[in-house]
């Protein structure tokens, strides 16, 4: 009997080390998985790596998008001036802050920021006298930037980010998803929410097929579509259509028309005058064109519900609710109190900035170290120092 209770101890004894192994294992096995799991559950599925100067992992769909802001100031050289008589255009010192506000911006969400105030059109003809006007420049402007970059935004030296916090790229993703991805021009809210017609104090371009001819097709009207030019006008005093404000409307629905076999008029110049046969410096055509394909404006949330997926060109809606799209014309028109728009993304106007946004302006300059000034040669500076 004693002999059976001592074989039975000898092997309890026996199994002791056996179990402690398996036991130090599965501690072991445990930790290893704790660990992994605390690692996943810090970083998603992935492991964190050791070499703490590794690359941080990208998402696929987290590509930075290359954007320039464009402005610039060309004035209408007097022609009875000699040219050495010619003074160096300068902004008005009332507009400086628009431009610090500009160049902050684009420091701030790393975009390029490009002012010119170089002449567009140096081979331009007498009989063009219309591009004598600053506001032509732009075009040849931007034909010259669109090819380096994915998008860019022609802005009005009066115009201003409101909302320096939100970056362009907040637009593009909030097309992204609502499924919208032949956007390629998106413009500023109008007046009136019925008409196409509107005020490009700023335009956002998309360096795509439709952008690039769009352009194009500016830059034709700059040129003069008729013999005569485009409007029964006179050299010497700037009135309104002499400006490039007609030219991208007629861009407008020209290129759409040319991308999807539209209707706008191929002749449009009347034979008997050599000059546009148009109802209203091309305003009415536009409009007509748009409301006959039933283009629906809208750039921002549940407006873009409405919007046709395939359309390449959004207009914004004015709200006071929202960010009120690219931006809101103060300087005319039934809007006119920024007060009205404490959330819209940008307004065009001259006013003094508002307390908010000159906060906004001075803790970005103090961050950045912006600037912008005029040397004693009338040469205009911009940028941020390290």
């Amino acid at each position: 009997m004693r002999d059976t209770i001592s074989g039975k101890n000898n092997n309890r004894r026996g199994r002791w080390p056996f179990l402690s192994l398996v036991i130090a294992l599965l501690f072991l096995v445990a930790t290893l998985v704790t660990n992994d799991f605390d690692k996943r559950a810090s970083c998603g599925d992935r492991a964190i790596s050791d070499d703490v100067n590794a690359e941080p992992p990208r998402h696929p769909n987290n590509t930075k998008l290359k954007i320039a802001l464009i402005s610039g100031f060309v004035t209408n050289p007097d022609p009875t001036a000699p040219s050495t008589s010619q003074k160096v255009p300068r902004i008005k010192p009332s507009m400086m802050e628009h431009m610090l506000n500009k160049v902050c911006y684009a420091k701030l969400h790393g975009y390029d920021f490009i002012f010119n105030s170089t002449a567009g059109f140096p081979d331009m003809q007498p009989s063009q006298y219309w591009l004598n006007y600053g506001t032509w420049h732009r075009v040849p402007h931007m034909m010259a930037a669109l090819p380096k970059y994915d998008w860019i935004v022609y802005m009005d030296t009066d115009f201003v980010i409101q909302d320096m916090t939100t970056p362009l790229e907040t637009f593009v993703k909030d097309w992204e998803l609502h499924q919208l991805q032949n956007v390629a021009v998106f413009l500023p809210s109008s007046d009136h929410p019925g008409l196409f017609t509107f005020s490009a104090f700023v335009v956002m371009i998309r360096n795509s097929p439709f952008g690039r001819r769009m352009l194009e097709n500016w830059w034709e009207f700059s040129q003069g579509l008729c013999p005569k030019g485009n409007f029964d006008t006179q050299p010497g005093e700037y009135k309104w259509y002499d400006s490039d404000q007609p030219g991208i409307w007629y861009s407008l629905a020209k290129t759409h028309s040319e991308f999807t076999k539209g209707n706008y008029p191929t002749t449009l110049c009347n034979e008997t005058t050599g000059f546009l046969a148009t109802k209203n410096l091309m305003g009415p055509e536009l409009n007509e064109y748009f409301r006959t394909i039933q283009a629906k404006k809208g750039s921002q949330g549940f407006e873009l519900e409405a919007v046709p997926k395939n359309q390449p060109i959004l207009w914004s809606l004015s709200n006071e609710e929202t960010r009120s799209g690219l931006g809101v014309q103060l300087n005319w028109g039934t809007a006119k109190s920024v007060e009205d728009w404490p959330h819209a993304f940008g307004l065009h106007v001259k006013k003094e900035f508002q307390a908010p946004l000159k906060r906004d302006l001075q803790n970005c300059v103090n961050a950045f170290r912006c600037f912008v000034n005029y040397t004693d040669r009338g040469v205009f500076r911009h940028g941020c120092r390290p």
